[in-house]
């Protein structure tokens, strides 16, 4: 027979593995709550995914698309855009301050899709040098911080 070793789960390793997963979480979210038809059914919905970071939307966006691209013949109701791009019109998605992976999805998908998040008043925020955490983001242009700092969010709550 054989003894598997007991694995002690602490509140310190639950909240790494709820830190970590919360990025798939949202991922998830997009595909299993039909948000595709959703954002066909209501054109002017606006959905954001706030909590997550933003560094996993790229490789979603690419699976949804190529997804829709070997298998669109096997959906009872045609698309008329890809999934990536009823995302693209409809929805944003945080990034932490201190997500240095933002130049990257910037670089991938632009940057009119993203809003920050400071993760103000959780334990592992960065306040109070949150916004200065941000703004020193290599890689990431001053006009694409100005966008994703106040512009998106702006338009996210039709603030302008």
């Amino acid at each position: 027979y054989c003894r598997v070793p007991a694995i002690i789960v602490t509140l310190g390793t639950l909240a790494l593995f709820r830190t970590i997963l919360v990025e798939y979480s949202d991922a998830q979210t997009i595909l299993t709550v039909n948000l595709p038809q959703w954002l066909i059914d209501f054109p002017r919905l606006k959905v954001a995914f706030l909590e997550g970071n933003c560094s996993w939307l790229p490789w979603v966006l690419y699976r949804l698309d190529e997804r829709w691209e070997l298998r669109q013949h096997l959906c009872d109701e045609p698309l008329s855009l890809n999934p990536s791009e009823y995302f693209m019109r409809q929805c944003v998605v945080a990034t932490d301050v201190e997500e240095d992976l933002v130049a990257d999805v910037v670089e991938r998908i632009g940057d009119d899709n993203i809003v920050i998040s400071t993760d103000y008043p959780h334990a592992d925020s960065r306040w109070p040098e949150a916004v200065n955490s941000f703004l020193k983001i290599d890689g990431l242009r001053d006009g694409s911080k100005r966008k994703i700092f106040w512009d998106n969010s702006a338009k996210l709550y039709n603030l302008q």
